[in-house]
Formats: C-alpha cells, sequence, structure tokens
C-alpha cells in the first residue's frame, strides 16, 4: 500500500521518498557542523542525531488514515497534518531526550508551515496512523517508534497543540535553532519533487545545486 506525502493532478509522490530527499538535503547542514549549534542551544549530546529524528518525523501526521484514504482515491491534501505529527512524534522525542526538549521539537514541527496559519480545521475529527507508512518512516533513521502515538482525535490535538503554542514564545531559541534548517529542507524536498513549489524551496534548490557541486560552506 502507497503511504502518500502528495497526490496532484499530475502525479504522486511517496511519503518515504519525500522524507528521504529532506534527508539529503540536510547534510548541507551536517556538513557545517550544524549540530554543533543544536546542542549548544538545547543541551543535548547529539545535535546531529535530533535533526535527522525532526526531519524523519516532521510529517508523521500526513500517515493518518483520514489523508491517505483521499489519495487513494486520488488528488487530496493534508490541511492540519502538522499539528498531528507533533502530536504523535512527541513521546518519541520526550523518551530519547527529555520534556524540554521534546517541546522544542514538537513545536518545530507544528510550525513548520507555519505562513500557512491556525490549520487544525484540517484535522480528521478520528484518526488512526498507518502502520506500514510508520515502517518505512523509522526505517529512515533507525529509530522505534513504538512510543508514537498512532491514534487521536482532533479534540485531543488540540488539546495538546493549544498550551504549546502558548509556550512556543518563551522557547523560542530552542524552537528556532530546529526550525530553521526544518522548512528549508523541507521546501527542497518539495521542490525537488517538480511541478513547482515556493519561493524559499526554488531559491534554496539553487544554493543547494551550488552546494552539490562545489560544496561551497557558506
Amino acid at each position: 500500500m502507497t503511504c502518500y506525502s502528495w497526490r496532484g493532478g499530475e502525479g504522486w509522490e511517496g511519503l518515504r521518498e519525500h522524507v528521504a530527499r529532506a534527508l539529503d538535503a540536510l547534510r548541507f547542514y551536517e556538513e557545517r557542523g550544524y549540530g554543533v549549534l543544536v546542542e549548544q542551544r538545547l543541551g543535548v549530546e547529539d545535535g546531529a542525531g535530533l535533526l535527522r529524528l525532526l526531519v524523519a518525523l516532521h510529517d508523521l501526521g500526513k500517515a493518518a488514515d483520514g489523508y491517505q484514504g483521499a489519495c487513494d482515491a486520488g488528488p487530496c491534501g493534508f490541511r492540519g497534518h502538522e499539528y498531528i505529527s507533533a502530536y504523535a512524534a512527541y513521546p518519541v522525542f520526550e523518551g530519547l531526550y527529555g520534556r524540554r526538549v521534546a517541546d522544542a521539537a514538537a513545536a518545530a514541527i507544528m510550525l513548520h508551515h507555519h505562513t500557512m496559519r491556525d490549520r487544525l480545521d484540517g484535522v480528521p475529527r478520528e484518526w488512526r496512523l498507518r502502520g506500514e507508512c510508520l515502517v518505512e518512516l523509522g526505517g529512515l533513521v533507525g529509530v522505534d517508534l513504538s512510543r508514537v502515538r498512532a491514534g487521536g482525535s482532533r479534540r485531543g490535538v488540540e488539546g495538546f497543540a493549544r498550551p504549546l503554542e502558548g509556550r512556543v514564545r518563551g522557547m523560542f531559541p530552542g524552537v528556532a535553532v530546529l526550525l530553521y534548517p526544518l522548512v528549508v529542507v523541507d521546501n527542497v524536498a518539495a521542490a525537488r519533487r517538480g511541478g513547482g513549489g515556493t519561493m524559499v524551496g526554488e531559491e534554496a534548490v539553487r544554493l543547494y545545486g551550488e552546494w552539490r557541486r562545489n560544496r561551497i560552506i557558506w
């Protein structure tokens, strides 16, 4: 069964393929030693590992059966998936890094479509993540995802998201150090899929191409 990340009139992209492209783009940051900044800002021992897990799980919510079922039938959308992603992934980050880092990681995931304001109304009233999608994502980074919240409701997601949104301002330096590369690599992955993309994505792909050719470090 296909796990979709996108399906439009011109084709589709699998969730695993999208995340793999984003992880490939993340190498730009890894080779610049960006993980050290994450370690300093959040007090973790493996900043690069945290970033890879963040990128691997940022679209976890797209695996919800409501979205995937619509994609099985034809062109579809994923409005609100970022909230499910943050809610579902939170216990994984908390188990590995503690609550403070889990808050920052979940907030970064929740805000990675921050220009599309307040999309909670797109979260299905009841949802469950497709197991095969979890297997695909866990395999990309070799992490046990048994702690993932595999199902829930819009009310439960909102009850998680609203208080977290209220705490973002007080912990923004830790959120920002994760959010910045996540937004960039997500846009790079989407733009590399083809069929257009955002201005951020197109410019990032241009710079990413130069880096791939020349290994230039800005």
